[in-house]
């Protein structure tokens, strides 16, 4: 019964991994359609979208049938509920990345100014590159305990 569970969180985990990858695509194509006005990026941002929300549903559905069936406690309570709240926020950056990019086809000349394009896009690729291992990263914080892979 512990293994169906274990497996059930397992695929909980890869669902949520999954998300990071759409999350972190939503963010390119709105940097794309915020600082080249690429309106084509706008329209596959869209569809990224789409799938990152259904993803969310399926993720708390999951999540929902876990409690109802397996009635979890303690450390795999926790778990559960942290997936359900990764899920949201995840979601929501898909959502924030939506409105930038909006913004940015509906009034392009007010998006970013001319000479402000250069920075801008020194901030995105920071944050774009944020979840990537610097140099000297050894997989391990301080304390030992392994790090997330880096989102690709």
């Amino acid at each position: 019964m512990r293994d169906r569970f274990h497996g059930q969180l397992s695929v909980l985990g890869e669902l949520l991994s999954s998300m990071c990858g759409m999350a972190c695509e939503e963010l390119r194509l709105a940097n794309r359609v915020f600082l080249d006005r690429d309106v084509e990026a706008a329209a596959e941002l869209a569809a990224v979208e789409a799938k990152l929300n259904a993803a969310r549903t399926t993720c708390e559905e999951t999540a929902q049938k876990l409690l109802a069936l397996q009635a979890p406690v303690a450390r795999d309570l926790r778990t559960v509920l942290a997936a359900v709240y990764c899920a949201d926020r995840l979601e929501r950056m898909g959502d924030l990345a939506q409105h930038i990019a909006d913004q940015a086809v509906r009034a392009p000349e007010f998006a970013v100014p001319d000479a402000l394009v250069g920075r801008f896009g020194e901030m995105a690729g920071l944050v774009l590159d944020g979840g990537r291992p610097r140099r000297g990263d050894r997989g391990t914080d301080r304390g030992g305990v392994p790090l997330a892979r880096p989102i690709r």
